[in-house]
């Protein structure tokens, strides 16, 4: 089964199992940045991706396995508007061009909590060319976590639920056929068992070739960011479809549909 995922921090207890010496499954892993995800799962390339939540608003062929996901609720930190103004003032975004859903949930809420639509230029995640072409830049991942330096910073997490009450689902395991989905459940809820078990490891494996504080990568993945998919996240998940659609990100706004497990 051919599987791919995210190469950032979050995604690991996700997918580690399916790279370690302990996976017994017959899977061939790819590990490649969420919009490169989404067009490999478009065109069958992959049987099954973590991939960007927007992609199961917007796609009328997808279905999402129901009971994963990444999320978050409140800061999340690796999703972050950096701005050289203050907020009420951005007028051009700089869009890393990795990243689906974080760029679709930054117009939307710069459109729904300020009022603001903001030009957006599409472009590689490094910051000082973004926040030199723009008056802010959308991060994501490991660069967002570790920071930039801009005089004003907008958490993602934070911003949505301070405008909803409710957490936010970041990606989802998204599939184009059902059967597939039913096969890959049972293979990747043991990745997300023995992941999640592993997270303080996993985070001290992480941090130390990237050189990332041992500190914050382990708050990251222990305390801050979720992996199931409740009742509260489903309803995130519709909420922002509804902010999708109203704000002309998706040409319509469709309910995220599940694979029957």
């Amino acid at each position: 089964m051919r599987i791919g995922g995210v190469p950032y921090l979050n995604g690991q207890p996700l997918t580690a199992w399916l790279r370690s010496d302990s996976c017994d499954a017959d899977v061939e892993y790819v590990e490649e940045v969420p919009s490169r995800l989404a067009e490999l799962l478009a065109d069958d390339s992959l049987d099954v991706a973590i991939v960007s939540s927007i992609e199961a608003i917007r796609n009328p062929r997808v279905l999402a396995l129901p009971d994963m996901s990444i999320a978050c609720y409140g800061p999340v930190r690796s999703v972050r508007i950096f701005s050289k103004v203050p907020v009420q003032r951005i007028r051009t975004l700089a869009a890393d061009n990795s990243s689906l859903t974080s760029v679709a949930l930054a117009q939307g809420l710069l459109k729904e909590s300020y009022g603001l639509t903001v030009n957006m230029l599409t472009m590689p995640p490094d910051p000082v060319a973004m926040l030199d072409s723009c008056d802010a830049a959308v991060m994501i991942g490991d660069r967002a976590l570790l920071g930039v330096d801009a005089p004003h910073v907008l958490d993602l997490g934070a911003a949505w639920k301070e405008h909803t009450g409710l957490p936010f689902v970041f990606a989802l395991w998204l599939v184009n056929d059902p059967a597939v989905g039913a096969r890959a459940h049972s293979i990747l809820r043991r990745a997300h068992a023995w992941g999640c078990a592993r997270r303080a490891q996993i985070a001290r494996d992480w941090s130390r070739p990237r050189g990332m504080p041992l500190d914050m990568a382990t708050e990251y993945l222990v305390s801050i960011m979720q992996y199931d998919l409740d009742a509260a996240k489903r309803a995130a998940l519709d909420r922002f479809s509804e902010m999708c659609g109203a704000c002309g990100l998706t040409g319509s706004a469709q309910r995220v549909r599940y694979v029957t497990v």
